[in-house]
Formats: C-alpha cells, structure tokens, sequence
C-alpha cells in the first residue's frame, strides 16, 4: 500500500509539473535577472516538495472528514494572507510595496470567500464543524508566519508577504486548476465545486509597463535598466478585455507587477521576499504532511477519484 501510494504521488508530481512547465517555459517577466519574479521561481526546486503535496492532495479525498479539516486549515492560512495583505493596501505601496500587487491583483486572487463557501459544503454536523475550525498545530505555526510577516512589512517598509503570496497563490494558479474535477469526483461535491480552484482571470485596468505608471528602482541591477528589462517585455496589457479567461496572460501580467514591487526594494528587502517564500513552502510541507495516516488515506483518495470519475461518466451517459 505504501508503494502504491508513492507512485501516486509521483504521477501527480509529473502532472502538476508538465501543466506548470509550459507557462513557466513561456513566461517573459519571470526570465528577467535580477527580478523578483525570477528570484522567486527559483526557490520552487529548493523549497516546494511536490511528493508532500501530492500525497497531502490525495490524502484530503480520502473522505469528507477529513477534507473538511483539510479546507479549514487552508481557510486560515488565506485568510491570514488576505487580512495582511488588505492591511498593505491600506497603508499604500510607498510603506507597504506589497500593496503594488495586490491592489490590482487581489480582487481575482482572493480565495477565502470561496473557501468558507466550500467548506459549508461538507460540514455534516456540528461535531464535524467544531473540529474542523479548531486549528491544528501546523496550521497555527503558519498563521503566526505570515502574522509576522505583515507585522515586519509595516515597520520596514519590505514586502515579506510577497513569499506567501508567491507560495500560495502560484500554486493555486498552475497546478490548482486541475485539481477541481478530481476533488469533486471523489467527494460526490455539488457541481460546480469546490470554488476556490476556479477564477476569473480577467487583467486589471492597468497598462503594467507604460512609462509613466512603474516607480523608479532605487537600486537596480547594473545590468538592468529599461523599464521593459525590469518587469519583462515591452508590450501593453491594454485592458480586461484583452484577455478575458487567458490564464497565461493572468500569470504573466502576476509576474510583471511582481517585478514592479521588487523594483522598490533594496537588495537585502528582496533577499527577505524570497527566504519568505521558501519557509511558506516549509510551512505548507507540515500542513499537508501533518494528518495521518498519510500513504493510507493518499491511496483512498486516488482510489476516490478513480471512482468518482467512473460513475460520473456513467451517469452522464445514462
């Protein structure tokens, strides 16, 4: 059983990561040395394990106890997130660069509605709704992480939170979007769940790489200068409705105003983005290792989905 579910966890490291590696490969803001987009790409082989979050992701379908606990945790820590990162907003980007991106991003990037919506879905009863809030203890060490991450952001003027947002929120973006049809098989959810994988990827009403709308770098590489090498291509995002539902286009547009933000940063400020990033891809290893047993329930939830996908085929054919 224990082989079984490691293999699991392999064929959805594979998946994940052929879904991802076309965008990243693609991407133009995200291959800028020097860039913030670029340093955070590069914590993905250091930092992300995918075999815990493959294995974690199945584990969670293994029944709804159990995802119920699973999407509360994940409902805590972005809601943490978004309680920073709206602080950001409100304190402007001249103290809180973070607020650059999530000003013009946040609106399409927010998960905890959806997730406190998905989460009523499988509440079956009281008992099972006071376990699942009870925050456990890989929960709790993440919430404090990202508290003090926003805490330090407005006292140093840094953007620390930009790792959390990076971590979570690119997750959700490239291997997250196959990961709605398998949960909801194996579930028996309500169609058109669970929410928090699906967006909107509408761009904001911005044009990210006009002259006038990007702030000066105070400290640049030397090897960087133009506007258009700092946050990646030359060409304008001109409105929404260039590209309404183009994923691509969402991700690239992310990267560009990531690199926007990082361009307001000293080195050392950059430096603490990315060491952010990888202790929320520390954090999210033990959530998703933390509920055992692990392999077992990982090999019940693919077993789940196997199934749920059958009988979803054959009752769309009756």
């Amino acid at each position: 059983m224990g082989s079984f579910a490691r293999s699991l966890g392999l064929v959805a490291r594979r998946s994940l990561e052929t879904e991802s590696a076309v965008i990243l490969k693609e991407g133009r803001a995200n291959k800028v040395p020097g860039s913030l987009s670029h340093a955070l790409d590069g914590t993905l082989n250091a930092g992300h394990d995918m075999k815990v979050f493959g294995l974690g992701t199945l584990a969670a379908l293994a029944h709804r106890p159990r995802y119920a606990r699973f999407t509360a945790s994940m409902l805590g820590v972005y809601e943490a997130m978004e309680r920073e990162l709206d602080a950001a907003s409100l304190h402007g980007s001249d103290r809180a660069p973070a607020a650059l991106v999530w000003d013009a991003f946040g609106p399409a990037l927010r998960r905890a509605p959806s997730l406190r919506a998905d989460l009523k879905d499988v509440i079956e009863s009281q008992a099972c709704h006071a376990a699942a809030h009870l925050p456990s203890p890989a929960t709790q060490a993440y919430l404090r992480a990202i508290e003090r991450a926003g805490q330090r952001d407005l006292e140093e003027s840094g953007a620390t939170m930009l790792g959390h947002l990076y971590c979570r929120y690119f997750a959700d973006l490239f291997g997250g979007q196959m990961l709605g049809g398998p949960t909801n098989a194996a579930l028996g959810l309500p169609p058109q769940t669970p929410r928090h994988y699906r967006f909107d990827f509408q761009l904001p009403e911005f044009s990210p790489l006009s002259s006038s709308s990007p702030p000066s770098p105070p400290s640049p590489p030397t090897s960087i200068s133009p506007p258009e090498k700092i946050y990646g291509g030359g060409e304008k995002v001109e409105s929404a409705t260039a590209a309404v539902g183009d994923r691509r286009l969402f991700i690239e547009a992310l990267y560009r105003r990531l690199n926007m933000a990082g361009a307001q940063l000293s080195t050392a400020q950059r430096t603490a983005v990315v060491e952010e990033a990888l202790l929320a891809f520390q954090l999210n290893a033990e959530l998703y290792a933390e509920e055992k047993p692990l392999y077992l329930d990982a090999a019940r939830g693919a077993l789940n989905v196997v199934l749920g996908t059958c009988f979803g085929a054959v009752r769309a054919n009756l």
